[in-house]
């Protein structure tokens, strides 16, 4: 037969647990260590993202990633914890230093 008492108080608990877990996903709880990582993975994805979308050498990437870290890392001090946000304003950072992939200069109407 099963011990019910037990089953209580894992119900009980569930929910301090549950608690637990989506504060830990807090991105702007500075009591955690994790405060860089919505900058690590937005440097990840838009270094990533933009290697696919220009052919360029590997000092050129890596030029592009330290300019880019800087300005990345001056949104974050500024206040922007988003990943995905940062990860969008790097890949148009990047793409205002490097003119050639505009599709307007390149003459891509659109039409």
């Amino acid at each position: 037969m099963l011990d019910h008492s037990q089953d209580a108080s894992r119900k009980v608990d569930s929910p301090k647990a549950e608690a637990r877990n989506d504060d830990s996903h807090d991105t702007n709880d500075d009591s955690h260590d994790t405060e860089d990582f919505p900058m690590e993975a937005a440097l990840d994805r838009i270094m990533q993202t933009y290697d696919l979308l220009v052919n360029c050498s590997a000092a050129a990437s890596a030029e592009a990633r330290a300019k880019v870290t800087e300005y990345i890392n001056t949104l974050f001090e500024a206040g922007e914890r988003d990943a995905h946000r940062l990860t969008v304003c790097g890949l148009a950072y990047l793409r205002q230093l490097d003119g050639t992939t505009d599709p307007v200069k390149e003459g891509y109407t659109g039409l």
